[in-house]
């Protein structure tokens, strides 16, 4: 396998084109290119609260969470409106030995817990929220 140069950050949220979302992700992505780490977005376009067979192609992205290259995950817990779809999310980041930071409201599926090797990861991604969160605020007024 192949070293990878870059750290990887995946920001997982739902309905990536609300403008909630956007002003987020691109807080995120901002920093991440000062910092050199590399982002990915897992998000879908549809985000409805009741489950749709028509629409569950649309969450496969989501599997994409499983995957070795990530480095930390970012969570905007609010954005998932179905249940269902937190819960299968949550069953992922259990599965990872990664920092994960959940940002936005408690819900009870998100359980935190700290990788004592990710300590450093953990505090950019904060860092990075916090800038983003600050700006997203200054940019309202």
């Amino acid at each position: 396998m192949i070293k990878k140069k870059r750290m990887i950050f995946g920001v997982v949220t739902a309905e990536a084109n609300s403008i909630e979302q956007r002003q987020i992700i691109k807080g995120i992505a901002r920093f991440d290119q000062c910092v050199g780490i590399d982002t990915i977005i897992f998000s879908n376009n549809y985000n409805p609260n009741v489950k749709e067979k028509e629409l569950f192609c649309e969450n496969k992205i989501y599997d994409l969470i499983l995957s070795d290259e990530i480095d930390g995950l970012i969570v905007t817990s609010e954005s998932f409106v179905n249940e269902e779809l937190r819960k299968n999310i949550a069953d992922y980041i259990s599965r990872k030995t990664i920092p994960v930071v959940i940002a936005g409201t408690y819900l009870p599926e998100w359980i935190c817990r700290t990788v004592p090797s990710s300590i450093p990861v953990m505090k950019t991604t904060l860092r990075i929220l916090r800038i983003t969160s600050s700006k997203s605020t200054d940019s309202q007024k």
